[in-house]
């Protein structure tokens, strides 16, 4: 964050981009929103969760990583890039 801000005399990105190739990840979702993203945007999901989202035609939404020890928290918004 900080040489983002300093060299490109840019705010702090506020949005983070999952580049896991494996899929999404649950602790990478609540580290996200622990160091202060408000959204990620990620790419690889399983078949069915695809198949579900392409049948709602929904891309957007609100994922709860750790809802057991955190409730809503930790929610963040997710952005499923296809």
């Amino acid at each position: 964050h900080r040489f983002i801000k300093e060299e490109l005399q840019s705010e702090e990105p506020t949005i983070s981009w999952q580049v896991d190739s494996f899929g999404e990840s649950r602790g990478y979702a609540r580290l996200a929103r622990d160091i202060g993203f408000d959204a990620m945007f990620y790419s690889r999901v399983d078949a069915k969760a695809k198949l579900e989202n392409f049948e709602k035609k929904q891309k957007l939404g609100v994922w709860r990583p750790a809802e057991d020890n955190f409730g809503a928290q930790k929610d963040i918004l997710t952005v499923l890039m296809t």
